[in-house]
């Protein structure tokens, strides 16, 4: 295939591997991080904040051989509000839909109540059909990511964003949609991916390894691999594309994500309001673009709201004679450029929507449900 056939969705060749692969896993677990890493740029925003993700992100690896379309979702937890609720829906219902699930856990702790349940839940949404593979040696699988040494290539191909999430709307959305792409009887491969090794001392790393393979329900073949730092990305992607059904491109080659660029705007003002507050305030927060338009002086000019529950947050935001809101829309700023590719100015304006958190008819316009 030439790079060109890349942008061509009808240019599959024999062999050529698509499909979605879910990633599941508790709240701070680093399933953004690990997207982002397969993409090769941030598509996903990350802050050490739990429920940092709160929507379905698309991140898309394309290769000559092979499109991998990554499904971020938050992080599975018990929830406390309506935004809550449709965080949790979202994760559950990307495991039925995708062709490969990825269970990332933190393998530094021990396994918690909540990565059992979510084991238990991976299994009745997979229609009980697991992938085989060894736990050799409990650090990555041996044997089959070998047999697929070839697949190899750059995760850093398509550093751009391009393209409208709205003209491949026919591949996003319901479950439906997706189930008819798939085909109903098709059965999800699974890979426990033990993420932050890095962080476990090495008198612990067997303990907490099996402790974690045997959370598992007990009838079940896995497979199992390490994904520490960015390392081991190969073999995990050799795992993945291994499972993935042959099949043509859904999205062109030089689209990574299905976010609208005003989406994703917003993701990164909140990234900034996530690492600038603590305690409750971030989880109070939601941000919307209410424009992002480049100008006749090529200044990409962009307009958005941050959302508050209460007047207090709205203060501490603002800050002393406007600080906190400068450092934040500075730092946000920042990250538009990186993605715009040019000089952004940015008019942020903080508002109260008391409760939003609860009121459907308020998700719905800030972008959750």
């Amino acid at each position: 295939m030439q790079d060109n056939d890349l942008y061509d969705l009808d240019a599959t060749p024999a062999g050529h591997r698509s499909g979605f692969v879910a990633v599941i896993g508790r709240p701070n677990v680093g399933k953004s991080t690990l997207m982002n890493r397969f993409v090769g740029q941030k598509v996903a925003i990350v802050s050490p904040k739990p429920q940092t993700t709160r929507s379905r992100i698309l991140g898309i690896l394309t290769h000559e051989d092979y499109q991998v379309i990554f499904v971020d979702t938050p992080g599975l937890h018990h929830p406390r509000h309506k935004l809550g609720q449709t965080m949790v829906a979202t994760a559950t219902h990307a495991i039925p839909d995708a062709d490969v699930v990825l269970f990332l856990v933190d393998v530094s702790v021990p396994p918690t109540e909540q990565d059992r349940a979510i084991a238990k839940l991976i299994q009745e949404q997979t229609h009980h059909s697991y992938a085989k593979g060894s736990a050799a040696a409990h650090s990555h699988i041996k044997g089959s990511a070998a047999t697929h040494s070839h697949i190899k290539g750059s995760t850093a191909t398509h550093s751009h964003i391009k393209g409208s999430a709205a003209t491949h709307s026919h591949i996003k959305g319901s479950t439906a949609t997706h189930s008819h792409i798939k085909g109903s009887t098709a059965t999800a491969s699974v890979i426990l991916v033990l993420n932050k090794m890095d962080l476990l001392p090495p008198d612990k790393v067997q303990a907490h390894t099996e402790a974690y393979w045997k959370a598992a329900p007990s009838h079940q073949e896995w497979m199992m691999t390490v994904a520490t730092e960015g390392k081991n990305l190969d073999e995990l992607l050799e795992l993945i594309v291994a499972a993935l059904p042959e099949g043509p491109c859904y999205y062109p080659g030089d689209q990574v994500t299905d976010q609208t660029e005003r989406e994703i705007g917003a993701e990164l003002i909140r990234e900034q309001v996530l690492r600038h507050m603590r305690q409750e305030i971030p989880h109070a927060v939601a941000v919307v673009v209410e424009e992002f338009k480049e100008r006749e002086n090529g200044v990409v000019y962009v307009e958005a709201n941050v959302f508050v529950e209460k007047d207090s947050q709205k203060g501490i935001i603002i800050g002393k004679q406007g600080q906190m809101l400068r450092q934040i829309g500075s730092a946000a700023r920042r990250e538009i450029e990186r993605m715009a590719g040019g000089q952004v100015y940015l008019d942020l304006w903080v508002k109260v929507r008391k409760k939003w958190r609860w009121d459907e008819r308020e998700l719905r316009r800030m972008g959750y449900g």
